[in-house]
């Protein structure tokens, strides 16, 4: 696809897109992990687990209710041992649309909650008066990569980005951890630093955090500019070791070498 900024691409079509993405970087940002690893998920992708499954539908909940019945279906609760439940499930499946996921009724309900929980709160300032699912391809002109991603909302007035996170504990202690824990500073950086490659604005970056249990407490977080500046630096160190995995043809393992492991390594 040619750089610009899009609407209306289902995450689907997303994933195929072939653009450097920030779920790639962050593999190669991580020092546990190395560029073979990097190469594996761009050729194999990232398995698709029900916990990333219930995120991705607690999102469209949250950011586009009016498509929810359109992209899930909601699998009623039967025991498929029985005649009752083999019927009842083979009625569902007969009227499941082409596309639709499953998710299951506990789920949904679960998902219901924490809708019922944020919807009265001020952070859901954060996603209304703009547009949700945007998608965003631009060519980085150090790399000359091209790269894509993925707002789970942009308020263009402000500009501002919006990612809504699922978190265990959405307090700042415990939130800031996650935030250099996940490599959401680097998301940060790399997104607004796409934006601004195609739109000459620098948008702001915010964090709807909601907590994964009852009662579903929720926290909106801005990102810093030194924060954000972290980000970029670390997406740029990451987009440069992609860059020159690619022109050599080689995504090395940690090391080729014997490496003498020593205790000292860990920090106890």
């Amino acid at each position: 696809m040619k750089p610009g900024i899009y609407h209306d691409i289902p995450f689907e079509a997303y994933v195929k897109i072939e653009a450097v993405n920030n779920s790639t970087l962050k593999i190669l940002s991580d020092p546990r992990r190395c560029p073979a690893h990097a190469k594996h998920y761009i050729d194999n992708g990232r398995p698709d687990t029900p916990a990333l499954k219930f995120g991705r539908a607690v999102d469209c909940y949250i950011l586009e209710p009016q498509r929810f019945f359109e992209w899930y279906s909601v699998c009623p609760e039967c025991d498929r041992r029985t005649r009752e439940g083999k019927a009842l499930y083979a009625e569902f499946e007969a009227n499941l649309q082409p596309g639709q996921e499953i998710i299951t009724q506990s789920d949904y309900e679960k998902i219901q909650a924490i809708y019922n929980a944020v919807s009265g709160s001020r952070a859901m300032r954060l996603i209304e008066g703009g547009v949700s699912q945007v998608v965003a391809i631009w060519e980085d002109k150090e790399t000359g990569l091209l790269c894509k991603a993925r707002y789970d909302y942009y308020q263009e007035s402000i500009p501002m980005i919006t990612d809504v996170k699922s978190t265990q504990d959405c307090s700042p202690e415990g939130f800031a951890f996650d935030c250099f824990k996940y490599g959401y500073h680097q998301q940060a950086g790399f997104y607004c630093e796409g934006h601004e490659a195609l739109t000459g604005d620098m948008p702001d970056f915010a964090i709807f955090a909601i907590e994964k249990e009852e009662p579903f407490v929720h926290a909106s977080y801005q990102l810093g500019d030194s924060t954000v500046l972290a980000g970029k630096n670390a997406a740029r160190k990451a987009l440069r070791k992609y860059k020159e995995c690619v022109d050599r043809g080689v995504w090395p393992l940690y090391s080729e070498k014997i490496t003498l492991l020593d205790l000292s390594l860990i920090h106890i």
